[in-house]
């Protein structure tokens, strides 16, 4: 495919200092490990760093002889002139998805799979780019008529599916805010997000309809009910009639030139119109027998209550019905959308993110393909979707795809079935969590112990030497096994295959695909390649290519020395395991937490394309730092930033981290780390103090200011007087703590903050949770722990003293003796069979309160002998975490909340040991010291050891 051009350059943000956007004999172009960095002072300095150069220097320290509290602000050496920005000239969501139109108009867009007998699914059916359009059209239509205005609120809630893209565009293209509800914040989260929100329409899968009418229908569910609600399924797309089977089957535009075995992955829809629109001829039969099997929806009202209900296809039918309306294109700086994510007092945040901000994602993204892997997605590439739409990450991926003509397939809605639908659409582009990609792991680990012992040291072998060719910085694809010949041969053999690619001639896009517009080809003169709109004035001029293009231009594949490839060897050993992702990827990228780097070696070992894992919040719009997928060096780390992201660090001194180096906990430069940039969330939905906590006002302009509190310089009064950041001059705090490499790459190392993710990508609040499992009767103190590597929480638990009594009555049974041991104590009463006397000394005892927490061992000897004996128990453990996982389900926690395993401590957390701050708050690294011990065990009790 040729690579296109993605980026041209975009005014610096206030925070950078200018620089010439063509080099010239006083400003070399800036380039990794280029020669030159500007300074405010128009001099040059060589950089530190091969991926960074500096925009502004350290911050003075307050008083003389501390280390500065802020480090240098960095960016990517490759937009010392600017920001990036889509050659297509697109500035909104709404113009991007025009772009991917105009470019792929006949070609497959969004697909979906049709259930079919005995639970199985069938093949892909698509719908076209034009055919969405006139779904987004009539949809838009009949939003208009049901009363909607730009600015309005539109609350979609379900699992991913063609529905939800298509509403999202009409969002775009109406000004509309796109509102995901996403019930894993809790149980209260979608009747708070849709009431916080003010949401006046409502999409929901049919899956969710129970949901959404107990809110509507029971007394106090919904304060301001949304007046239009709106359902789609239970099939995908169930509203396109399916048509009469047509005397042939037309060839599949889905199939691509690359389709090895000429079998389509999925069919285009015909007649995507309306409720009376045509379906796929690829499987007219299944769609008429699920139709047949499912459910009606559950009946409701047209109207009750001031609430219309109604069916996708229905408000279709009224948008045909009304006619068209225009678009009304929203602004840049337009909200588009409203993202809630965990709060640390148990309420979502709405988190702001403009189309200013989703453009400079996706500009970011698409240029970093470019500049990193020598690769670009565009019409004949496929992505699968099933991370939540209502993450900002999966959000941002497919918006990238379809602002270049790629095609989506919908999953099938079981995290069992993935592998199923990846190998039934064959992606090229694979878009995952942690938690999945070990899933692949563990799967063929396992499948390798039980091979017979020569084929399992065969794939150990191969496995082995392709990570000896990777670590000496071969391609992802190359060949791992070269048969050694004299370099004549070697020559002739390659002629020969060169001439036999020329003569099957340059590979052709899929039928239909017409000219590909806006997207220049990647134009390259001497030692500089300029990006953009040709390269003229304006352009971002950068160094020759860090990633395939100057490793392939070592002797053709780096690492891989003279010799006729052996490529077969590496389909044999490897070849199933990609098949299991489909088996045509070019790309495969993780995000939504940390991937271990046992994991990722794995990963670019065995699936032969390029692998990275990236680093972004909701706040940041997902995409903020990304690996360079060619330098094994940056394995456990999350790469350089990306090309619309300045950051630096905050020196955290009572942790150890000191922005310029040297602190206690790390050598190197490391602290907070700060982000700003075009790609930044202007704010908190009606939350102006949680908007201030979050942001850390440019220190300049808060020193021009003469306001020195930490509140004032920087950001402006947004709508109704809320304060609102300066993101391109303000500092958003994301409380990771982070470790700047000798490259520019970055770790994250440690929160400053006390929520983490789990390595599924959902976030967790330790305290909230840690207030909700402290209702247990057992529970006079408890501290849970997470982490981003790991799956499941776990918890130390210091049991209450009526708690430790009545668990253990209610537990444990007491064996008497053997008859043996009490020969000759005939004396001695036997022991009781149950442990009743315990219950009995349990309510003997006198009302203990919270805060009664040294009484657990006192009065006597007996008491904590009795307690650590219980603490020590299996049986009594076990009894502890029932209890917990009870109250966790009594509050309607998610699985993931839900603590996995427990170790019970006799001696409470108090100040005198260091667990507990003088003001009664736990000492979380404190903690993790002192109970690293068992927090490892029950990762191994739990299958999850490091």
């Amino acid at each position: 495919m040729d690579t296109p051009s993605t980026v041209a350059a975009e005014a610096p943000s206030g925070g950078a200092p200018p620089a010439s956007s063509t080099p010239t004999a006083a400003q070399p172009a800036v380039a990794p490990g280029g020669a030159a960095s500007p300074l405010s002072d128009g001099t040059a300095q060589p950089p530190k760093y091969e991926y960074l150069v500096e925009v502004e220097p350290a911050e003075p320290p307050e008083r003389e002889g501390e280390p500065p509290s802020l480090g240098p602000a960095y960016r990517h050496a490759l937009c010392a002139g600017g920001w990036p920005r889509l050659a297509s000239g697109c500035t909104t969501s709404y113009e991007m998805w025009a772009n991917g139109r105009a470019i792929a108009r006949g070609n497959p867009c969004l697909g979906w799979r049709v259930p079919v007998d005995g639970g199985r699914f069938g093949p892909y059916t698509f719908l076209t780019y034009d055919q969405v359009e006139e779904q987004i059209c009539l949809l838009s239509s009949g939003m208009a008529a049901a009363g909607l205005k730009a600015g309005d609120k539109v609350g979609v809630f379900g699992a991913n599916s063609p529905e939800w893209m298509i509403v999202l565009q009409a969002c775009n293209r109406m000004s509309y805010v796109c509102v995901p509800v996403y019930d894993t914040l809790g149980h209260h989260a979608v009747q708070y997000v849709i009431d916080h929100a003010g949401v006046r329409a409502l999409f929901v899968s049919y899956d969710k309809l129970p949901e959404v009418h107990r809110l509507l229908d029971e007394p106090g569910g919904l304060p301001a009910p949304p007046p239009l609600v709106v359902h789609w399924g239970p099939r995908p797309m169930g509203h396109l009639e399916p048509p009469s089977p047509p005397p042939s089957r037309p060839p599949s535009i889905a199939s691509g030139p690359d389709d090895d075995d000429g079998a389509a992955a999925g069919a285009t829809a015909g007649g995507a119109g309306g409720g009376a629109g045509a379906g796929d001829a690829s499987a007219p039969a299944a769609s008429t027998a699920e139709a047949a099997a499912a459910p009606a929806p559950a009946p409701a009202p047209a109207a009750e209550g001031g609430v219309r209900r109604l069916s996708f296809g229905a408000l279709l039918e009224e948008g045909r019905s009304a006619g068209p309306v225009p678009p009304v294109p929203p602004r840049p700086s337009d909200l588009s959308t409203i993202m809630y994510t965990s709060g640390t007092t148990g309420e979502p945040k709405g988190v702001q993110l403009t189309h200013r901000a989703m453009v400079a994602t996706v500009a970011s993204l698409t240029a970093a393909l470019v500049h990193y892997s020598d690769e670009s997605v565009g019409p004949g590439d496929r992505m699968l979707s099933f991370l939540p739409l209502a993450h900002v990450f999966d959000r941002a991926s497919e918006e990238t795809c379809l602002a270049v003509g790629a095609s989506i397939g919908y999953w099938t809605g079981d995290v069992a079935r993935v592998g199923d639908d990846a190998a039934e659409l064959r992606p090229t582009v694979f878009i995952g969590v942690p938690r999945v990609y070990e899933r692949v792991m563990a799967t063929v680990e396992q499948r390798v112990r039980r091979l017979l012992p020569h084929r399992r040291a065969i794939f150990r072998a191969m496995y082995a030497a392709r990570l000896a060719l990777l670590r000496g910085g071969a391609r992802p694809d190359a060949t791992t096994l070269r048969l050694p010949v004299p370099v004549q041969l070697s020559q002739l053999w390659k002629r020969w295959t060169a001439t036999r690619r020329s003569a099957a001639g340059p590979p052709q896009p899929p039928s239909g695909t017409p000219a590909v517009q806006g997207r220049e080809a990647l134009t390259t003169g001497g030692e500089q390649a300029a990006v953009g709109a040709g390269a003229g004035a304006g352009a971002v001029v950068v160094a020759p290519r860090t990633g395939a293009a100057a490793v392939e231009g070592q002797g053709g594949r780096a690492g891989a020395g003279w010799g006729i490839g052996l490529g077969f060897l590496d389909r044999l050993i490897f070849g199933k395991i990609r098949a299991g992702l489909g088996g045509r990827l070019r790309l495969v990228v993780s995000g939504g937490a940390p991937l271990s780097a046992r994991v990722e070696e794995f990963m670019r070992v065995t699936m032969g394309c390029p692998v990275a894992q990236g680093y972004g919040l909701t706040e940041t719009c997902a995409a903020s730092f990304l690996q360079q997928p060619y330098v094994w060096g940056q394995i456990g780390s999350v790469g350089p930033p990306l090309f619309a992201t300045e950051f630096r660090l905050r020196s955290v001194p009572e942790m150890g981290y000191l922005a310029t180096g040297g602190g206690e906990a790390c050598a190197g430069p490391s602290g907070e780390l700060l982000i700003r940039g075009p790609q930044l969330f202007t704010g908190y939905h009606r939350r102006p103090d949680l908007t201030r906590e979050a942001f850390l006002p440019d220190p300049k302009r808060r020193r021009g200011s003469g306001n020195g509190d930490g509140d004032g310089g920087g950001g402006a009064e947004g709508d109704g007087g809320e304060w609102a950041p300066d993101v391109d001059r303000d500092w958003f705090r994301t409380g990771d703590i982070a470790a700047l490499r000798p490259d520019g790459s970055v770790a994250i190392v440690d929160r400053a903050k006390n929520m983490f993710k789990l390595s599924q990508g959902e976030y967790i609040s330790p305290e909230r949770l840690e207030g909700l499992y402290g209702e247990a009767p057992v529970v006079e103190q408890i501290w849970v722990y997470g982490n981003s590597l790991k799956r499941s929480l776990v918890a130390v638990v210091v049991p209450s003293r009526h708690g430790l009594m009545a668990t253990a009555a209610a537990e444990l049974t007491i064996t008497p003796p053997p008859p043996e041991a009490l020969s000759g104590l005939a004396a001695a009463p036997a022991a009781p069979p149950e442990a009743k006397c315990l219950a009995a000394a349990a309510a003997a005892l006198p009302p203990a309160g919270p805060a009664d927490v040294a009484g657990l061992l006192s009065p006597g000897e007996a008491a904590p002998t009795m307690a650590g004996t219980l603490c020590a128990s299996a049986a009594f453990r076990e009894g502890v975490l029932k209890q917990l996982q009870d109250v966790g389900r009594a509050h309607h926690l998610r699985g993931f909340e839900l603590i996995k395993a427990v170790h019970l401590h006799p001696d409470p957390f108090s100040p005198d040991n260091g667990l507990l701050t003088p003001t009664l708050k736990l000492r979380r690294p404190a903690l993790l010291k002192r109970f690293g011990d068992q927090v490892d065990a029950m990762y191994r009790q739990l299958g999850e050891a490091d």
